[in-house]
């Protein structure tokens, strides 16, 4: 079935916002272990959620590991609007100083997934 214009700008590419886990966990479907660590009205970063092998979240928080992500439903990293690719980029250099400010850390590694 043909992607209609609408579905892609809205990131509906194989996954529709009801379904997907990061949706899920924004709405609050999900428990999100030490609630929300950064928010605004385009971001949303939060520890890891770690799943059991039966795929429930465990409650506790996963230290050593935020994830930061666009609060909008995207697929992919190409779906991201200027505005959201930046404000990620700023919130996860806010959130790297203030880790290292808190932590004894000498590095804070980055990886992007999407």
């Amino acid at each position: 079935m043909a992607e209609t214009d609408d579905q892609h700008r809205s990131g509906l590419q194989g996954v529709p916002p009801h379904a997907c886990f990061v949706c899920a966990k924004h709405r609050g479907d999900l428990p999100v272990p030490g609630g929300f660590v950064w928010q605004d009205e385009l971001v949303v970063a939060t520890h890891r959620i770690m799943m059991t092998p039966k795929g429930e979240a465990v409650r506790e928080v996963y230290l050593g590991h935020l994830v930061v992500e666009p609060r909008r439903h995207a697929a992919e990293l190409a779906e991201l609007t200027d505005a959201e690719a930046s404000a990620i980029g700023v919130a996860s250099a806010r959130l790297s100083r203030s880790l290292m400010s808190v932590l004894p850390v000498e590095h804070i590694y980055a990886m992007v997934v999407g």
